[in-house]
């Protein structure tokens, strides 16, 4: 991409808006120093000094943060947290990073998603990763809690958004049945690209964007994942031909491949030496690949912003990782 386009690109996000629909989460990040623990006087334990608390937006709440750092006109979040300390704070760290959050559900009968990363350090330098604390509601949506998503979804697009973004992260989540049926409504008369962890092949007629191992959970014949772009391309157009849309894989250190019809493109990956850190990766492409899909409806400048915003983010180490312009700009330069 070279300068004129990227100025095209800058001036074509500021007029962008987007809608971002999903589990919307917390990351908390927990750095513990062991040289500060003394023995428990009532347990024979010794505690976790927390020295450090850190504390980032996660999932869809991630995603829609990412629209922000690219300097999209607006965007809005629609989700259900918890009238809990974790809700409040989602809320607080979702307006400091610009998101419309009128969408968001509260409901004290549910908590707010969040995923607790613990790890300590001593005298020498490793640093020891406990294993993570999940904070999640159990329970599906309530007829009640639906109808409140759905009535927000509604109002949503009186703001006329130009993409909608759907990130299902959660079993049970915010997007149920009733709410992919609202987006394929939508998606016939304006981009949806959905990422889904466990219910990639439940939508219909949405861009759909699973990793090589959600394709192969969704539509593999056996055997094992494999990243290997040929197979993927494969099994893509098997989904395709079931959800009516394109469908844009993601291979990790192998790019990414898209299939629509008897189109067929693989977009390679920088090589990045390690260390690298994965969480956050597909955030950052879904982010690239919708802002470059609703400026230029073209899927190759999509594969490029999508995979450019992923290999900026893993290059960011314990952390889902934060996006800007100039960042992409340099990364396209390499």
């Amino acid at each position: 991409m070279n300068q004129a386009n990227w100025d095209g690109l800058r001036s074509a996000l500021s007029r962008l808006r987007v809608l971002v629909v999903g589990d919307a989460c917390l990351d908390l990040y927990w750095r513990g120093d062991m040289t500060q623990s003394t023995l428990s006087r009532e347990t024979p334990h010794f505690p976790l000094p927390v020295v450090e608390e850190r504390i980032e937006l996660g999932a869809a709440a991630n995603v829609a943060q990412g629209f922000a750092c690219i300097e999209v006109a607006r965007v809005d979040l629609v989700s259900v947290v918890g009238l809990d300390w974790r809700g409040n704070l989602l809320i607080d760290q979702a307006k400091d990073a610009g998101i419309g959050v009128e969408g968001v559900v509260r409901d004290r009968s549910r908590w707010t998603p969040a995923y607790v990363k613990p790890t300590r350090t001593g005298w020498s330098d490793v640093v020891y990763e406990d294993p993570r604390l999940d904070f999640i509601s159990r329970t599906p949506l309530s007829p009640a809690q639906e109808r409140a998503v759905l009535e927000r979804l509604n109002a949503a697009m009186e703001r006329h958004p130009d993409v909608v973004v759907v990130v299902d992260q959660l079993t049970p989540g915010v997007v149920t049945a009733r709410v992919r049926e609202w987006l394929t409504k939508v998606g016939a008369n304006l981009p949806v690209l959905a990422d889904s962890r466990e219910r990639i092949a439940a939508y219909r007629g949405v861009i759909t964007k699973p990793n090589h191992l959600e394709l192969w959970q969704a539509m593999g014949d056996g055997g094992a994942p494999n990243p290997d772009w040929q197979y993927c391309a494969q099994l893509a157009g098997r989904m395709e031909r079931q959800t009516g849309a394109p469908v844009c894989v993601t291979l990790g250190a192998a790019g990414a491949v898209y299939v629509h019809e008897s189109e067929v493109i693989h977009w390679a990956a920088e090589t990045i030496a390690s260390p690298v850190d994965i969480v956050g990766a597909g955030d950052a492409f879904l982010v690239g690949f919708a802002a470059a899909w609703a400026v230029t409806g073209n899927p190759r400048p999509a594969l490029e912003l999508g995979t450019l915003a992923a290999g900026v983010v893993v290059r960011q180490l314990r952390t889902a990782g934060r996006l800007s312009l100039s960042e992409l700009e340099h990364a396209g330069e390499r």
